[in-house]
């Protein structure tokens, strides 16, 4: 094995000065027929490695890098380790003499690779480069990370090649399946489609505002939600937005399976708060009119088209439901000249249009989503106590819907309404559950309190209302 050449990081054709912190790189002259004649034995080399570190004074500063040719973290590959031995030997050396991985230790539960591999779409990811020190002399080092280089370049056009493609429109010759699809689609009522074609209020957005959760990661653009008010109201008028907000960071996710194809890996959109803010405003007008033109079972095919609905189709959909030309305006906003950017190895690709699909950092990609599968969980929560539901008090089962399964929408409903069918739906499910499905007394009866002769049981109507009135009042200016 040749000794990789430790030099100071370069760049513009000059040495960096080594001032307060040494700064190293490795580079690596691998001949080619190395890797059809020999076959690298790891754990030899490792073998006289721990033998020079026995001789080394552990007082003296030790900095041990190179290319290692395998991972000690399951984090540093995206497939299964090759050399397992060279692992376990690698482990031993550390242990014996109480070495750390430097960059490990600032980077806890971070994915950055050092090597990569692409053939068609499929991708072949490691962290081989380390830097070891002696664990009592951590302290030493302020920080670690990795700057990814020209190496990199192949995997990074091959990521955006296989995502571009993905994202692109597909819509030639569908005309006739697409109005096969549009017949007979159920209509918004005139005062409904009136009602989401009014201008876009200041109390909207601000009820998005505070409906967005803290800790989320910023877009492109790092705003954290101050200040867009202005900006949301010039693109309306345009019917575009800033290109800042039009591009999205897309970041991919490890999905179960072999993550060395790109298939496996899931893509989420990193947007800027502008986007975020309009979306969730216009969201939120949708819920309240969703259940007129959606029947309940319907969400798990909307979510999946949504992922991958083209968007000329979205329009002409909305149209034939029924929704009037301004509202379908506003959306379009949210899709006009989007483009993505791809985030590989800690940096940034050359971005490509965005022709289909829906973000999933975009309010509107989960408008189907939000409540999708929320009936199914109360069900769970209140079937695991179905068993000795004969035996309970009616004060133990109010205390179960009560405090176990309603109150698993408490967040929910601080942010967004309830649609008034799902409303009425899981309503029913805490009613049958008190009961056991003999019901005896009237429903408005077991809502009162105990000491009015009732049962405490939450009434979801009312909370629904008194949520959304907490959040009106919030918008209100102090005098």
């Amino acid at each position: 094995m040749e000794t990789p050449d430790t030099t100071p990081v370069q760049g513009d054709g000059e040495d960096v000065d080594m001032v307060d912190e040494p700064v190293f790189s490795t580079k690596y002259k691998v001949p080619n027929k190395r890797k059809k004649q020999v076959q690298w034995r790891g754990w030899v080399f490792l073998d006289t490695l721990s033998n020079v570190i026995a001789d080394c004074d552990t007082a003296d500063i030790l900095i041990l890098g190179g290319d290692f040719n395998c991972t000690t973290d399951d984090l540093d590959r995206n497939y299964a380790e090759p050399h397992v031995a060279s692992r376990k030997r690698l482990w031993e050396v550390m242990e014996a003499h109480k070495l750390s991985d430097i960059w490990r230790t600032f980077n806890k539960n971070k994915r950055q690779y050092t090597w990569a591999h692409a053939v068609d779409n499929s991708l072949s990811l490691a962290r081989l480069d380390h830097f070891y020190g002696f664990k009592h002399q951590l302290t030493l080092f302020t920080q670690c990370f990795i700057v990814p280089n020209q190496g990199i370049s192949e995997i990074r056009k091959q990521t955006v090649r296989f995502y571009s493609k993905l994202y692109s429109s597909e819509r030639s010759g569908a005309q006739i399946v697409e109005e096969s699809f549009l017949k007979d689609l159920p209509k918004l009522s005139e005062q409904a489609a009136r009602e989401l074609d009014r201008e876009l209020t200041l109390a909207e957005l601000h009820k998005a505002l505070q409906g967005m959760e803290n800790g989320w990661a910023p877009g492109i653009d790092g705003i954290d939600g101050q200040d867009v008010l202005e900006v949301l109201r010039d693109s309306m008028n345009v019917g575009q937005l800033p290109l800042s907000c039009r591009r999205a960071v897309l970041t991919l996710l490890p999905k179960k399976g072999d993550l060395t194809h790109l298939k496996n890996w899931c893509p989420v959109s990193l947007l800027c708060t502008d986007i975020k803010l309009l979306s969730k405003a216009l969201a939120s007008r949708l819920t309240k009119v969703m259940e007129q033109i959606t029947q309940q079972d319907q969400s798990y095919y909307q979510e999946k088209a949504f992922d991958r609905v083209e968007h000329e189709y979205l329009w002409k959909v909305l149209e034939t439901f029924g929704f009037n030309p301004g509202f379908i305006a506003m959306i379009k906003v949210l899709f006009c000249e989007i483009e993505s950017v791809l985030k590989v190895n800690g940096g940034l690709c050359a971005p490509f249009k965005v022709l289909r699909g829906i973000r999933q950092g975009c309010a509107l990609s989960v408008l189907n989503k939000n409540w999708e599968g929320t009936v199914e969980h109360v069900k769970g929560r209140l079937s695991r106590w179905q068993h000795p539901v004969p035996r309970m008090s009616y004060r133990g089962r109010t205390l179960v819907i009560n405090n176990l399964a309603a109150s698993s929408l408490w967040h929910k409903l601080a942010c967004v309404d309830l649609p008034p069918n799902l409303l009425a739906s899981i309503q029913a499910l805490l009613v049958d559950f008190f009961w056991d499905g003999l019901h005896w007394i009237p429903q408005s009866v077991l809502h009162l309190p105990k000491e009015e002769e009732g049962q405490g049981l939450v009434q979801l109507a009312s909370r629904t209302a008194a949520s959304s009135s907490s959040r009106d009042s919030s918008l209100v200016p102090k005098t």
